[in-house]
């Protein structure tokens, strides 16, 4: 089974002389197709490994001559598991002062704080792109319309890692093999990780509290850790891309929450596996905040394969009216509320409504997700 990734448009489209194409995403998200399918496509092609010592030698140490010469016929050099070298921005800006019209692609598991330093200093060189688990569009186009949504409830349970898709009935295992080895391994082989259980504890509340707002003061009282390793950890976790944070919208009053967050999961699968909970929906209480993860990630890689970019929220009164998801862009706002099963009538906070006039409001459900994820 061969899943057509939409990022693969956008890896290949040219993007200009002198500029570095990131690759960022989760292990086992794609990132080895994507680079197997644009090697056989691409003659002018080399790869370097950042993991292999001697494929780095050459740009390391080599004279100027020397990388000219061997890099001249080059069009395309990607240099995998690029997060690891300390010296990426050094040798980078070497071999474009040498090569200019070479095209960089650097493909990354995790963003380390050099990287994201780097990345924010030079935006106008640096096309950044983010592969994550499949989306729903790039499943069902494989499966088909009808077998998609056969599908749904496995794919809210067990997610959309192209490994576990491949292997109905091996799910739980596949998971756990991915959180062992590629999520935590790379966790743990930070400089700055001494203590390993305090990423699995943090871990698991976060899978606890899922939807829910959490601050950092309690999930340092869980963990018993002071406030300061929360955030650091969770750094982590967010530039390992294991999971993600919506903060709260606040811009009209005191009767908003002003400094919420939740945090959510980039693939539902890894959730449930932390938890050891497959369970089908009937046997649940969770049911409705997988769904809401499910589709705010789901959305997250839609805008990300099209090219939409979106500051993302959720909104909450201290009267408790809620607003589960909001996206702001230059055409407006747009807010949702997300429900399994259909409801109707159900209506938005007029709270918010009087606060944000204007405002785009729909309930999405099990049966109009596509139009959500912006599928016809």
């Amino acid at each position: 089974m061969i899943f057509k990734r939409e990022i693969e448009k956008r890896l290949i489209a040219p993007h200009g002389k002198g500029r570095v194409t990131l690759l960022s995403g989760p292990s086992q998200s794609g990132k080895s197709f994507l680079l197997q399918r644009f090697s056989g496509q691409e003659k002018n092609f080399l790869l370097l490994n950042a993991s292999i010592t001697q494929d780095l030698a050459l740009i390391r140490f080599g004279s100027n001559e020397e990388i000219k010469g061997r890099l001249r016929a080059t069009r395309f050099l990607w240099v995998d598991e690029a997060q690891i070298m300390s010296d990426l921005q050094t040798l980078v800006s070497r071999i474009l002062n040498l090569l200019p019209d070479l095209q960089i692609i650097l493909s990354v598991n995790s963003l380390t704080e050099e990287l994201n330093e780097w990345i924010g200093e030079n935006i106008p060189q640096i096309r950044w792109l983010k592969i994550f688990p499949l989306s729903w569009s790039e499943f069902e186009l494989d499966t088909g319309k009808i077998q998609a949504n056969s599908d749904l409830e496995n794919r809210i349970l067990y997610g959309m890692f192209p490994e576990v898709i491949m292997h109905p009935g091996n799910e739980s295992n596949i998971l756990n093999k991915i959180i062992s080895v590629s999520v935590l391994e790379d966790i743990f082989s930070r400089a700055s990780i001494r203590k390993t259980e305090i990423p699995k504890k943090l871990l698991r509340i976060l899978a606890i509290n899922l939807g829910t707002e959490i601050s950092c003061n309690e999930m340092a009282r869980l963990v018993e850790v002071d406030k300061n390793t929360i955030i650091h950890y969770l750094e982590i976790l967010e530039n390992a891309f294991v999971v993600f944070r919506l903060n709260s919208l606040s811009r009209n009053g005191s009767y908003e929450v002003s400094d919420g967050r939740k945090y959510y999961f980039y693939d539902t699968g890894i959730r449930n596996a932390i938890l050891k909970n497959f369970n089908p929906p009937e046997l649940r209480l969770d049911w409705e905040a997988l769904w809401e993860n499910f589709l705010i990630a789901e959305k997250l890689k839609s805008n990300q394969n099209n090219g939409i970019w979106a500051d993302c929220f959720f909104w909450r009164s201290y009267q408790q009216q809620k607003v589960e998801y909001l996206e702001e862009t230059s055409a407006g706002m747009n807010a949702w509320k997300f429900k399994w099963n259909s409801v109707k009538g159900k209506k938005f906070p007029i709270t918010f409504s009087n606060a944000y006039p204007g405002s785009v409001f729909e309930v999405i459900n099990k049966d109009n997700f596509h139009n959500f994820l912006g599928i016809d």
